[in-house]
Order: structure tokens, then C-alpha cells, then sequence
């Protein structure tokens, strides 16, 4: 794609100096946009660099030229910005952010017609919840607090959706060890109080909300880890049984976790505690409820907190 569009180039260049016949082949925005969303989706390790070469090489030429159809819109920075998401290399979501930030400025400075959406931001988060930088998941949090901030100003396309909460609580989940755990439960309680007050309806978290935050604390290491995490449980237990939605009902997954956050506690009834829980499964179960059929990891979970306790015939 990229080499159609240098034979463009150097087809128009060749007819502005008099060398060739037939009409102008100069690229416009549409040409452009085509090449560097190619790149975008391309897989390549150098997509994303490619893409951003070209979103330079196109906004260079349109300061320089004044030509309308050489300005970038927005669908050519968030392509940029998605294959920037989407790459392995190091660094990858600050690249993203740069660019969701030069979109900010060119449009402040009335340069390009369009200011960054929801899409712009969403992907820049989607980013650092896939980095593995210690400072990714705070990144991710910052920016979800500018989209509220934009969309209380009175920006109602800006308005966070629950899978952007969901994307920043499995940032923190992922990436902090520390205060992660904490972090996701006060998302968590923000969307809920969101959606149980009426202010927004759109907020409602689901199974995989509750599932991140119990990820979160099965890696925390906090002390009382344990009783949040049952406590988490049984607030999408009471959660599904008021709503009725199939989407926050438990699943192994769910317990699982709260096997895993016992299996890592050094309190004196984690095992015996384990143990009870994945009983509590195995009956569910087997009155017939398939989603918390236990698995390898559950019984894992649970042999693993035999192992670590002291009793004297675990």
C-alpha cells in the first residue's frame, strides 16, 4: 500500500514539473489514511512507526502546502494511536499518549478540524493496561479522571463507559501489587454507586468487574485480603440475586480467586478456609449450577494452602 502511495508522490512531482502526462496524481487525506491504517493493522513490529511517519509526513505536508485535502482528521491519529496500542515494543502506550497529546495540541492551536473522542482516549488506556511499565496502571487511572473531568464539563462524548473502568481496574490489577487491590475496589464502589443511585445507568458493573478486583487481591499480599475478597463475592452474589442478569452471576473464575487470595494468606484457617470454599463449589455443582464447576487451578488453589499451613496432617 505504502509503495502505491510513493508512485502517487512521485507521479504528481514529475507532473508539477512538466515530465508527465495525464491528470494530477497527488495523494489527498483519503489516500494517506488508507496506507497508514494499513500499517495500523498490519501486526508488523514496525507498524506502528511506519503509521506515525506517514501522520507526520501528511501533517507536514499540509502546514506547508495549506492544501484542505491533505489535513489529517481524526480517524488517522486513532490509527496511529491504536497501532501504537497494539505493539509489543517497549514504550508503546507513552507513544500512544504522545500522540492523543499532539492530536490535543494541533486542535487547541486550530490546526485540524477535530479534537480527540472517546475512541482516542479509550485506546490510550487500553495501551497501559497492556504495558507492563510500574506506572502504566496510575497512567491509565489519570486519564480515565480527565474523560470524567471533559465529559462534567459538559462534553457528553467523553462520557467513560464500564469497560473503560473495567480496562483501568485490569490495569491496577495487573500492575501494582501494592495498592492495585485497593485501587480496583474503589473503581468498583464508584461504578456501583453509579448505577444503584440512578445517575448512570450505563455504569453497571458486571461479572468481570468483580472478577478484576479479585485478581487484584489474589496478587496483593494484604493481610486482610481474604475477608475483601469474600466480602467481594458475596456483593456479586447479592448483586446478581437483586438484578437477575446472567452477566453477574459467579463463575469458577470467581471463586477460584478467593481460593487463590486464601492459598496465599498465612492466617491460621486459610487452609480449612479454602477447603470450605471449594466444597461450597463442588455442591454447587452438582445441584446443577455449571458455571462454578471447580477446575485444575481451584483444587491447585486449595492443595497449595494445605501445603503452607501448619496443621499436622494437612
Amino acid at each position: 500500500a505504502e509503495e502505491i502511495l510513493r508512485r502517487m508522490i512521485d507521479m504528481h512531482r514529475q507532473h508539477e514539473g512538466g515530465g508527465g502526462g495525464g491528470g494530477d496524481t497527488r495523494p489527498n487525506f483519503i489516500a494517506y489514511s488508507a496506507v497508514i491504517n494499513a500499517w495500523s493493522r498490519s501486526g508488523h513490529k514496525d507498524g506502528p512507526r511506519k503509521a506515525k511517519s506517514l501522520l507526520d509526513e501528511m501533517l507536514q505536508s499540509y502546514q506547508q502546502e495549506q492544501n484542505e485535502e491533505l489535513k489529517p482528521n481524526r480517524y488517522c491519529f486513532n490509527a496511529v494511536i491504536n497501532a501504537w496500542s497494539k505493539s509489543s515494543l517497549d514504550g508503546s502506550a507513552l507513544r500512544a499518549e504522545e500522540v492523543l497529546e499532539q492530536m490535543k495540541s494541533l486542535y487547541e492551536n486550530g490546526v485540524i478540524d477535530e479534537k480527540p473522542d472517546i475512541i482516542s482516549y479509550t485506546t490510550v488506556i487500553d495501551a497501559y493496561a497492556r504495558s507492563m511499565h510500574p506506572k502504566s496502571a496510575l497512567r491509565a487511572d489519570e486519564i480515565l479522571q480527565e474523560m470524567k473531568m471533559l465529559y462534567e464539563d459538559g462534553d457528553d462524548t467523553m462520557k467513560p463507559t464500564n469497560v473503560v473502568y473495567n480496562t483501568v481496574m485490569n490495569a491496577w490489577a495487573k500492575g501494582s501489587k501494592r495498592d492495585g487491590a485497593r485501587r480496583a475496589e474503589e473503581i468498583l464502589h464508584q461504578m456501583q454507586q453509579l448505577y444503584k443511585t440512578g445517575r448512570d445507568g450505563d455504569m453497571k458493573p458486571t461479572r468481570v468487574s468483580f472478577n478484576m478486583v479479585l485478581d487484584a487481591l489474589s496478587k496483593s499480599g494484604d493481610k486482610d485480603a481474604p475477608k475483601r475478597a469474600e466480602e467481594c463475592l458475596q456483593q456479586l452474589q447479592d448483586f446478581y440475586e437483586l438484578d437477575g442478569d446472567a452477566n453477574l452471576k459467579p463463575d469458577t473464575i470467581s471463586y477460584t480467586s478467593v481460593l487463590s487470595v486464601w492459598a496465599t494468606s498465612s492466617l491460621p484457617d486459610a487452609a480449612w478456609r479454602a477447603d470450605s470454599i471449594l466444597e461450597h463449589m463442588q455442591h454447587l455443582y452438582e445441584d446443577g449450577n455449571e458455571e462454578v464447576r471447580p477446575n485444575v487451578i481451584s483444587f491447585s488453589a486449595v492443595i497449595n494452602a494445605w501445603s503452607q499451613s501448619r496443621e499436622p496432617y494437612a
